[in-house]
C-alpha cells in the first residue's frame, strides 16, 4: 500500500470517459467474444505498461 503510480494527466473529462465507455459498451455487443477479448487486452497492456515493471514482479510474487 502507500504506493502511487505517475499517470499522465487526462486529456479527457469525466463526461467524456462516460460517454467513451457507454460507446464502447454498445459496440462490444456487436462484437465477438475474441474481439472484446483482445480490446480489454489491449488496454490491460496500456495499464501494465504505464506501471512499468514493477506490475508483472507484484503479480509472479504472488504466484
Amino acid at each position: 500500500m502507500g504506493q502511487s503510480f505517475h499517470y499522465r494527466p487526462a486529456d479527457f473529462s469525466d463526461e467524456e470517459v462516460e460517454a467513451l465507455r457507454l460507446e464502447l459498451l454498445d459496440a462490444a455487443g456487436r462484437m465477438t467474444e475474441d474481439q472484446v477479448l483482445r480490446l480489454a487486452d489491449s488496454l490491460h497492456d496500456l495499464m501494465r505498461r504505464r506501471r512499468g515493471s514493477r506490475a508483472f514482479r507484484r503479480a509472479d510474487l504472488s504466484l
